[in-house]
This record gives structure tokens, sequence and C-alpha cells, in this order.
């Protein structure tokens, strides 16, 4: 992910107050660092010959190379084999701590909102001072452990309810769509997204304080968040996203999420319906009732296909200054 070479501009009394959580963020990494748990495990890592560059490259690798993934598993299980681990996630935490602490000059460089700022500040903290609930989030074999590694070397951004990383519309996608939308479709991304890439692409944020729980207000708080990001951005051409929640007929099946798609498509954006969803797309997730009617054959929920235009999405955000961040 590229900076632009440019700072975003804020409000003085939004920079000073970001000044003030960068160097809070910063304690607290350090006090975490220094703490015994991860001190006793950065001598096992040494002691293993993984020299602190090796592990900022099994960190920056780990959500796309699978020879950082099969590395890092590995020495996971050399040290907690050898009696090394003081707890269940002091190798992953001092890793990602170690890449935050490298980034975290970094993070104000980041062409996005002041808002995403704040928000890494928030994550990078997160991970030094983890709460009861969330510590065991940041273990080696959990997607949140993946999202993070991304998150601590400034390849994911933080948006609240939601992430997003940089990506773009991938080709093959459109072999899902239907033969009678993808005339419609393709017309879409020529004309009003005008491109397949670079876009936003947009995920759960998995180590939200409420996980289980997906509220519409938080949901456009992200939106805003990145509206206010693509400004920054001129060459991203929108939002491209898919996800089984927006499935364009999720209300049928799952009457409460009927809000998912509301905003994009009275936004000028489109959603259409893809193949069906994968079992681990998360729709089983602390859902029993799903999770048997998806055993049964009852349920089999699709993908849809989100495109967002940037003027679009930045036009809805300047409406609706009521999801903006204070300051």
């Amino acid at each position: 992910m590229s900076s632009g070479g440019a700072r975003s501009t804020a409000p003085a009394e939004g920079a000073a107050a970001l000044a003030h959580r960068a160097a809070a963020t910063s304690a607290d990494i350090d006090a975490a660092l220094a703490a015994d748990d991860l001190r006793e495990v950065a001598r096992a890592v040494a002691g293993a010959g993984v020299a602190e560059d090796d592990g900022a490259r099994l960190v920056a690798g780990f959500a796309t190379d699978p020879w950082a993934r099969d590395t890092l598993t590995a020495l996971k299980r050399r040290l907690h084999d050898a009696g090394a681990l003081p707890s269940a996630t002091a190798l992953e935490r001092l890793l990602l701590l170690r890449a935050m602490r490298t980034h975290l000059d970094r993070v104000r460089a980041v062409r996005v909102s002041p808002a995403v700022h704040r928000l890494f500040y928030e994550e990078f903290s997160l991970c030094a001072r983890p709460d009861a609930r969330r510590a065991p989030l940041f273990a080696l074999g959990l997607p949140t452990f993946s999202a993070t590694c991304e998150v601590a070397t400034l390849a994911r951004f933080p948006a609240g309810q939601l992430h997003w990383n940089v990506s773009g519309l991938p080709r093959r996608t459109l072999a899902e769509v239907s033969p009678a939308r993808l005339p419609r479709v393709l017309w879409f991304v020529l004309a009003r997204m005008r491109g397949f890439a670079p876009a936003f692409f947009s995920h759960a944020n998995g180590l939200r304080r409420n996980r289980f729980i997906w509220v519409e207000e938080e949901s456009n708080r992200s939106y805003h968040r990145m509206a206010a990001s693509l400004e920054l951005q001129p060459a991203t051409v929108g939002l491209v996203t898919s996800s089984w929640f927006h499935d364009p007929e999720v209300a049928t099946t799952s009457p409460h999420l009927a809000w998912t798609n509301r905003v994009i498509v009275e936004n000028g954006g489109l959603v259409v319906r893809l193949g069906e969803a994968p079992a681990d797309a998360g729709f089983l997730d602390n859902n029993e009732s799903r999770r048997a009617a998806y055993e049964a054959g009852t349920y089999r929920p699709h993908l849809g296909l989100v495109l967002w235009p940037r003027d679009a999405m930045i036009d809805w955000a300047r409406r609706n200054p009521q999801y903006a961040d204070a300051g």
C-alpha cells in the first residue's frame, strides 16, 4: 500500500489529538513488549534463530504467502513443544507488536481520513492491552490474526465495524454473475465505476467490541470513513466487495439483515447475486439455527457482489454528516 507521499490534512485540534494518541499507543506497545511474558517469548524466539527482521517478514507475508504461514506455524509448534510459550498468544502478540512499533510513525502518512488514523492507534493499543474476551482472537489459526497482520503493516485499514484493503474486481468474479445480469454489471463497471481497480474491498472487523452484533449505524459510520478516505485517493474507483450478508435475497432468510444493502442500492450502488457462499464465509458463526438449517440442506446463502462508485459514495457521505466522526 502506498501512502502517495502526502499526508491527510485535519484541523489543528484533530492533529494534536492524533499526536497525543500516537504517543499513548507507542507507550502501550513499549509497555507490552517490556512485560515478563513477551520478554520470555522474545528470548525463546531469538534462541530459535529468528531475528526481528525475520519475524517482520513473517507478519508482512502471513495473509498472502504460504511460506510465511507455514514457517510461523512451525515456529509456534516448536516453541510450544519446548514449553517456551508463557501464554496462548504470546508469540503472536510479540510479532504483531514489533511490526506495529515499526510502522507506527508511518500511520499519519497514509492517505486516509483522520478517523482511520485514530482507529489504527486503537487497534494497535488493543493488541498491546487486549481484554480477556479478545486476547484469544490473536491466535495463529484464526482469521483475526491474519487480519491483524495486515493492520499492523498498514495493508488493511480499520474503519470501525468494517475494515478494508485495496484490491479490485477480479475478472473471475464475473463468471459467477448470471448471463442475464452480466451486461448490466459490465456496463456498470466501465461506465459508473470507470474501471476494475484499484478499489476498496471491505471486510467485517472480527476484533470489534461486539463482534456477534451487526449494526446498521455502525456500518454506515464505516462507509462514511471510507468515503472520506476515497476523497484523498482520486485514482480509487470506489467500493467493491462481496459477502453472504450482501446477498440480494438475504431479507428472505435473515430479515434482521434486510438493511445491509439499502444504503448502497439507494445511493447509486449496485448489488448482484453471485454463487453459493462457502461454509466458512461467516454465516454459521455463533448462530445455531442457521447452522442447523445449513446442515439440513434447507439454507444455502449466496454471495452478493457490491459495486459502489466513488462519486456516489462520496456524495452519500456529504449528504449524511450524522455518520461523521466528531472533530
